[in-house]
């Protein structure tokens, strides 16, 4: 039924419209059930209805005349829903109809000819599907800017437009992530005031908006819910009355905002004696002030905001009891300024509560502790604060409360709360920690400063290894070549020159003696710079241990018979064959028997012994000497590290032993040494048998023995021989290239009586002498200016008309 007052004196007999368009004083039936209604500029009303469309009346007379609007699945410009949730018309003469599930629409008259304007024809802009859309209520601001709240946010647009096609809508929804966004999207009622725009949303309260210009992509807004100390977020209309107060319905509370107080008041089912509920319809405000709500079950309900007493009570706020870990404690809180909590009572719950019997259950609480907590805590009825883990301090527990309308009182309830401290805690503690954290970071700088300092030291200390090792090596290059020119003529003089006397000859064998020894010092520098730089290599034979070490010894046995030392080679096996490198193995064994005799008194005794086992054997060195004191044994293979100062042959060099144990490991083998301060030392070399061990070193090659040969070498030798007899005897050419002159002379003083001999100072008229005279050999020095050695053997290799003469390479590198 339509009830229609005239006037708007709801006290007066109502009047019924029916289907016919009479006003009957009987209840008479309508088209539906109304959901929204609206007086135009020109007078007609506009009833829409659920499920039977929009109606717009007429005056006429007496009575009214109907035309009804239905939607029209073959016109196009037919209303889009039969539901019509929501009527207005804006300050330009458009009238808007919101239909649920039908979106917006735009009613344009053509004389008596209407069409609906939609998301369905020309109303290309409208955000989400039309059919969907379901409009709730329809504003507009005194600017002229219309807002439409709907179940997918609220739409926002201009009522100044052209054609319908150019309205550019801006669609608002939730923003939960920001605390000035829209709490809800469903937008149950948009009411325009003048405090403002206010919204109604379903479960996200009412919201405020803030923003100057509303025709803007992002909105700003107020949150007015649970959380901010209201009532309710079930929120479902607003209206402002004629004093200026806003109004805000929620299901079953009315909330009043005093525009002058700024303070809220609630009224309840306290306030009117019975559990009301409150329907979507929008309230009005009635000619005479009073304000029509509609209920649910109740009928509209009229209340007159003048005949409102506002109610002065201040309830009084007192404090019931404190709950520690759980458990009550008896502390008599009411009574109390202060209470201090021990370090292990950080887990407080605080009971209170407003002394109003009149409606106890309508009070609502606010609390915070200040020094946690910044802004207020608003716990609706609850009448406790929890606090968990409280951090140690000073705090004050601040409690205010609501009347039993609803309004927030000026009264302040407070209670200060000291946590104490555990020791960790307190600034003794903290100082505490400064001061250790300050010495363990001076004592990390000292560990650090210290690994530098040692670091820096080693450091120093290879280089200065290094650049000993540099110099010696320098040195060494630049002595063989005078060393090479002392005993080369030595040697000459001591085998061609039979007319010696014996004290000349003795006299060159003295020195030859002296000088070998020097190339055997200049030697076992270069082998341990190449050792050191990793150029060292092996080449492995298999040889024949026991006559290796007998030809060994005999060199030793005349330095032993002038000693008078005891010297021997002890061995219990007749032969024994093992694949080393001869070279290297005799250079530690000279070494180590160098050593014996070194540091042996005369009279003393050395002895080399050679045992075996399955898989090994081991090469010792015995001696009666000095001993080695536990301190140096550590130290013993270091380079440059001495037994001793000074002893009765030569100051040693430091670098014989590890030489030695740099030659061992090559070998893949050991050196240990025992010995007894005074008594002598035990020199081992543990090596092993077979080849197996050394195959998968690329430091190592391999000597074949082509003895198997020999026997073929000599029938081609012989058949040579035989082809050559006729011919007569041809001298072969040699040519020397060495950029010392004194040696060049000395090569070519020996070669020339046998051999043809060409001399060249570098690589590059070595080239071009080659290329002239094609020699028969090549001697040739590596190191030298404008052309080194290798280079030109380089270049004549890569010469097929070269590349067959055989080259002989010198080198004190």
């Amino acid at each position: 039924r339509l009830r229609l007052y005239r006037g708007g004196d709801v006290d007066a007999a109502p009047l019924y419209l029916g289907t016919d368009g009479r006003l009957s004083s009987r209840p008479v039936k309508f088209f539906g059930n109304v959901y929204s209604m609206m007086q135009d500029a020109d007078g007609f009303l506009w009833i829409g209805t659920r499920g039977q469309g929009l109606v717009q009346a007429r005056p006429s007379g007496g009575h009214y005349a109907l035309r009804r609007f239905l939607m029209d699945a073959k016109d196009e410009y037919s209303i889009s829903s039969n539901d019509i949730y929501a009527l207005c018309q804006d300050r330009k003469g458009h009238i808007w109809v919101g239909t649920y599930q039908g979106g917006l629409n735009l009613l344009q008259a053509d004389g008596e000819r209407y069409r609906f304007i939609h998301g369905g024809n020309r109303l290309k802009n409208y955000p989400f599907p039309y059919a969907k859309s379901k409009v709730r209520t329809i504003a507009e601001t005194s600017d002229g800017t219309i807002l439409v709240g709907a179940s997918e946010g609220l739409l926002i647009f201009s009522s100044d437009f052209e054609r319908p096609e150019s309205i550019k809508f801006r669609l608002h929804t939730a923003e939960y992530e920001h605390a000035d966004g829209m709490t809800c999207t469903e937008v149950m009622n948009v009411r325009a005031t003048r405090e403002g725009v206010f919204l109604a949303t379903s479960t996200g309260g009412f919201n405020q908006i803030l923003s100057d210009d509303l025709l803007t992509d992002t909105l700003r807004v107020r949150s007015m819910g649970v959380r901010d100390g209201w009532m309710s977020d079930l929120a479902l209309s607003v209206l402002e009355s004629e004093e200026g107060d806003i109004w805000f319905v929620t299901e079953n509370y009315l909330i009043r905002y005093n525009h002058q107080t700024r303070q809220q008041e609630h009224y309840g089912s306290s306030f009117f004696h019975d559990e009301v509920f409150f329907s979507e319809a929008v309230p009005v405000v009635l000619p005479d002030g009073c304000l029509l709500f509609s209920t649910i079950g109740h009928g509209p309900f009229i209340l007159s905001p003048q005949k409102l007493q506002e109610k002065t009570y201040m309830p009084p706020l007192v404090f019931t009891g404190l709950r520690v870990r759980g458990h009550e404690k008896p502390y008599p809180l009411d009574n109390l300024d202060s209470i201090v909590l021990q370090p292990d009572e950080r887990f407080v719950t605080f009971q209170f509560a407003a002394l109003d019997y009149s409606n106890a259950s309508s009070i609502q609480y606010a609390y915070r502790l200040r020094g946690l907590d910044k802004d207020w805590n608003y716990s609706g009825t609850l009448r406790s604060a929890n606090y968990n883990n409280l951090p140690p301090g000073h705090y004050v527990f601040e409690l205010r409360s609501t009347n039993s309308d609803g309004v927030w009182t000026s009264q302040l309830k407070s209670l200060d709360v000291i946590i104490e401290p555990t020791f960790r805690e307190t600034p003794w503690a903290w100082l505490l920690y400064a001061v250790a954290f300050t010495v363990a970071a001076l004592l990390v700088a000292y560990i650090l400063f210290y690994i530098y300092r040692l670091r820096h030291k080693v450091d120093v200390e290879q280089q200065l290894s290094e650049a000993k090792l540099r110099f010696f090596t320098d040195i060494s290059h630049e002595l063989r070549t005078p060393l090479t020119l002392v005993v080369s003529p030595i040697e000459e003089v001591l085998t061609h020159e039979s007319g010696l006397s014996s004290t000349s000859r003795t006299h060159l064998e003295l020195a030859r003696k002296n000088v070998n020894r020097m190339l055997k010092l200049v030697n076992q520098l270069l082998d341990f710079r190449k050792i050191q730089s990793r150029k060292m290599k092996l080449v492995v034979e298999e040889v024949e241990v026991v006559g290796f070490l007998e030809r060994v010894c005999d060199n030793f046995r005349p330095l032993a018979q002038e000693h008078a030392m005891t010297f021997r080679f002890e061995h219990a096996m007749p032969a024994l064959r093992a694949w080393i490198d001869s070279d290297k193995l005799e250079k530690i064994c000279y070494n180590l028997l160098s050593n014996a005799f070194k540091y042996t008194e005369d009279g003393g005794t050395v002895v080399l012994a050679l045992t075996e086992d399955d898989k090994a054997f081991d090469i010792s060195v015995r001696d009666t000497g000095i001993g080695i004191s536990p301190e140096k044994k550590d130290r013993l293979f270091e380079r440059f590290e001495t037994l001793v100062s000074r002893s009765w042959s030569q100051p040693s060099s430091g670098i014989g032993l590890s030489l030695v144990k740099e030659l061992v490991e090559l070998h893949h083998g050991t050196i240990g040494v025992q010995s007894v301060l005074g008594q002598g030392s035990v020199f081992t070399v543990h090596l092993l048998k077979g080849k197996a061990h050394l195959e998968k070193d690329t430091q190592v090659e391999f000597v074949l023995d082509d003895s198997s040969s020999e026997e073929s070498d000599e029938v081609l030798n012989s058949s040579e021989a035989l082809d050559d007899e006729p011919e007569a005897e041809e001298v072969m050419s040699v040519l020397v290239v060495e950029d010392n002159d004194e040696l060049r002379s000395f090569l070519n003083s020996i070669l020339a009586e046998h051999y043809k001999v060409y001399l060249a100072a570098n690589g590059r008229e070595g080239l071009e002498l080659v290329r002239a005279q094609s020699p028969d050999l090549i001697v040739s020095d590596v190191m030298m200016p404008v052309m080194d050695g290798l280079e030109m053997v380089k270049l004549i290799k890569a010469d097929p008309a070269y590349c067959h003469i055989p080259i002989i390479l010198l080198t004190a590198k």
